[in-house]
């Protein structure tokens, strides 16, 4: 039997049509992906107070949506936080954005400490204790890499002087490079917590993103930094990184050997598994979620109402979890979205198959038009 040789352009251009909208690559800002059960798991996790202090990773692939997941556990910890009538401090950060001249573990212990000066003053009595015991963490910090440091974080800003500056650089021997060190700065962390200023926190919970794409050493300095706090009451973290590009990074700075077979774990995924408690996977997209994707993505520019959006992807989540086809999707009165619901069928198979269920790939104005119409 001969070969039947399909020509994707030809189907690309009855499937696309001619207005084909382009979409941002920033994170998503609305879970079209259903990724709320994803983000309400790791929230669970974090209010937990059996694990705390945790560490908790969220590993996906380059385009897993693993950023997006992170803007919704936060929003999950601020509803949380609402209903408790407690407040959780949220930290972003994402290591690679560092400042290469300052140092990663530098980097996050100055966020850290700036976010946490923003919660008092230092014009009432508590405030004043509190400040004095986040000067006495700073001191034990060598900064001398990067004395610049001190002119652009919230830590030093609230120090009056230059010589105040200056006096934070540390060369003292029992400083974070020593385990006598790291022992003293986590007593002064955890004495810093239970400060009264302080009272208003219940916990802190650091999102931690990129971390799979930067450099072997700053991996492992910020992983050290991190380990560094997790002996705190009230400090957890999330790590959005695929798991095994971090685990590569740590064996190029240990030079460690892989593991020895598939029944043992390499030493680099077990001293990353010693700072992370426990990870939770990014699922790919299904085919139906792929369906429901690109649909929305579609009607998206077209509707004025951002209730009747909202009340489509609803309808797709309801529809996912019946284990329903999309094509049972009942369209808002008087619209035209039939044709979008079309395209996006004939669309699905080509990108569900080419790109593996990755949504960064499948969003259309995210590709190269040439991997599109050469999908084969």
């Amino acid at each position: 039997m001969p070969f039947a040789f399909v020509d994707w352009g030809q189907v690309m251009s009855q499937a696309v049509p001619s207005t084909f909208p382009l979409w941002s690559d920033e994170p998503a800002v609305q879970d079209l992906l259903s990724f709320g059960a994803v983000a309400a798991t790791v929230a669970d996790a974090l209010f937990d107070e059996a694990l705390d202090p945790v560490a908790i990773g969220l590993s996906g692939a380059w385009g897993s949506g693993k950023t997006s997941v992170l803007e919704l556990v936060k929003a999950e910890i601020d509803q949380r936080s609402l209903d408790a009538g407690s407040k959780v401090l949220v930290i972003p950060t994402q290591p690679w954005r560092y400042d290469p001249a300052v140092g990663p573990k530098e980097s996050l212990i100055a966020e850290v400490l700036g976010a946490l000066s923003k919660e008092f003053t230092d014009t009432d009595p508590a405030g004043k204790v509190a400040l004095e015991g986040i000067k006495k963490l700073v001191r034990k910090v060598n900064w001398s890499k990067a004395v610049k440091l001190a002119t652009k974080t919230a830590v030093t800003m609230q120090i009056p002087t230059l010589d105040d500056v200056f006096s934070l650089v540390s060369d003292d021997p029992e400083s974070l490079d020593s385990d006598k060190g790291m022992a003293g700065f986590r007593e002064a962390f955890e004495e810093l917590l239970s400060e009264p200023a302080l009272a208003h926190v219940s916990r802190i919970v650091v999102l931690v993103d990129d971390l799979d794409r930067c450099l072997p050493d700053t991996v492992v300095d910020t992983l050290e930094a991190i380990r560094l706090f997790l002996s705190a009451k009230g400090m957890s973290f999330v790590i959005a990184a695929d798991e095994d590009r971090v685990a590569e990074a740590i064996q190029q700075k240990f030079k460690t050997p892989p593991a020895a077979g598939e029944e043992h774990e390499a030493p680099a995924k077990l001293y990353l598994h010693k700072i992370v408690q426990t990870t939770i996977p990014l699922p790919g997209l299904s085919r139906f979620d792929t369906h429901a994707y690109l649909f929305l993505l579609l009607v998206r520019s077209e509707l004025d109402s951002e209730d009747t959006f909202t009340a489509l992807v609803e309808q797709c989540d309801e529809l996912r979890r019946a284990g329903d086809s999309i094509d049972d999707l009942e369209l808002p009165q008087g619209s035209d979205l039939t044709q979008h619901l079309a395209t996006a069928a004939r669309l699905t198979p080509i990108l569900y198959e080419k790109f593996h269920g990755n949504p960064r790939r499948i969003k259309p104005g995210c590709t190269e038009p040439a991997e599109i119409t050469s999908a084969s």
